[in-house]
């Protein structure tokens, strides 16, 4: 009876013991792993002007690191780890590490540190992986900071968790380490951010690299500025490479506006605007759009259409026909009803 109690204690001893270490372990991988920087690294900063260097790292082999960004295949209902290692300069400085929505503004760039309120009118609908919500940095929120001293490296952990339902296609974040202006910049009124971007590519299920159906249309100039927005929606799953925009507004022979963009980035389900800056504010009247939008060398967006600028802002779109004719037209037609 001793004996058997015995070694009942033995085993609900070593339970504790196996459920303790396993605890750690869960918990250390949230951790910060502190360190100092070696002789190869601390020659990286000598060519460094940001005072700090930051890159990411894949010690298990799992992830594809190309250059600046982590591609990688994934599964529903699983949680991926990622690490980025900031090795500082000889002063102690302050880094905010923070994991983003990324999506592409109206230059055709990835802007990789989007806020909550940016997604909302980034996509035209919500995405299926928001980075924002999803990601811990370190076991905290989205965002930490880490303090380091002179010399001293950190590996920051990152933790992503995907979604239970599937999603064909590909989702972009981005993960961001900015350093913190130390007070004697700001007393001197130094502005300048350094920042390293690393952007995040997952992807899942089939890829539809050759579906390029991109939506258009004018949002209306209520204020009558000189800035004449065109929006495009790319409402696939797909990132689309290599883009280039070319477009011009003209009236009449005379041409009011241009727009010239070249080796962008189009990310799944975004929503952004090329601008159509005038020389004055836009007047009501009638114009015409000559647009083409690129990828890879190829045209996959060609538009040839006419738009009126009404006296409240409201723009009427009609394509490769003009709109003028057409109100005219119509006003035939009702003069010949009422007869």
């Amino acid at each position: 009876m001793f004996k058997l109690k015995f070694n009942f204690l033995w085993i609900a001893a070593t339970l504790i013991i196996i459920i303790f270490c396993m605890n750690k372990n869960i918990v250390s991988a949230s951790k910060v792993e502190y360190g100092i920087a070696t002789s190869k690294e601390e020659a990286t900063l000598k060519n460094s002007s940001t005072g700090f260097f930051a890159v990411p790292i894949d010690e298990e082999k799992i992830n594809t690191i190309n250059g600046n960004y982590w591609q990688i295949n994934t599964v529903p209902n699983k949680e991926i780890t990622l690490k980025i290692k900031i090795i500082n300069s000889d002063k102690k400085n302050n880094f905010l590490v923070s994991v983003n929505q990324a999506a592409t503004n109206s230059n055709l760039v990835v802007d990789y540190n989007l806020t909550q309120k940016k997604i909302k009118s980034s996509f035209y609908k919500q995405v299926p992986l928001n980075f924002n919500n999803a990601a811990k940095v370190a076991g905290n929120k989205n965002h930490k900071v880490i303090r380091l001293d002179s010399h001293e490296t950190a590996i920051i952990p990152i933790k992503i968790k995907i979604p239970k339902n599937n999603f064909n296609g590909s989702v972009v974040g981005g993960v961001n380490i900015t350093k913190s202006m130390t007070p004697a910049e700001e007393v001197n009124l130094i502005n300048n951010t350094f920042r390293f971007t690393y952007a995040v590519v997952l992807n899942q299920g089939k890829h539809h690299n050759q579906n390029t159906n991109l939506k258009t249309n004018f949002t209306n100039n209520s204020k009558f500025n000189n800035i004449l927005n065109f929006n495009v929606t790319n409402k696939n799953m797909n990132i689309l490479q290599d883009i280039k925009a070319v477009g011009t507004v003209t009236q009449g022979i005379r041409s009011i506006s241009s727009v010239k963009l070249d080796k962008g980035t189009i990310t799944p389900l975004t929503r952004f605007s090329l601008k159509f800056a005038a020389n004055n504010p836009w007047k009501t009247g009638e114009y015409n759009l000559k647009l083409k939008i690129y990828s890879n060398k190829r045209v996959i967006k060609n538009i040839n259409q006419t738009f009126y600028i009404k006296p409240n802002g409201k723009i009427i779109e009609r394509k490769n026909k003009s709109i003028i004719g057409y109100f005219k037209y119509q006003r035939q037609k009702l003069l010949q009803n009422s007869l």
